[in-house]
């Protein structure tokens, strides 16, 4: 199974970050687009230690469920 990490970074310069990632070698693989995404949790789920989410990338939209 293909693993996915999802990371956040909060108030952070994108200007700066960018100029530094690049100074750093790093390189821009898939174009920045905006996800929309919202996570459900229910009772049912929590017992189980599971989770669904929804999330918009444009073009689709994709869910996950961990169990």
């Amino acid at each position: 199974m293909h693993t996915e990490i999802e990371v956040k970074f909060l108030d952070i310069n994108l200007d700066d970050t960018r100029h530094q990632s690049h100074r750093l070698g790093a390189e821009l693989m898939i174009p920045e687009r905006l996800m929309r995404r919202i996570n459900f949790e229910s009772e049912a789920l929590t017992h189980k230690n599971a989770w669904v989410r929804v999330r918009d990338e444009n073009n689709r939209i994709k869910t996950n469920k961990q169990s």
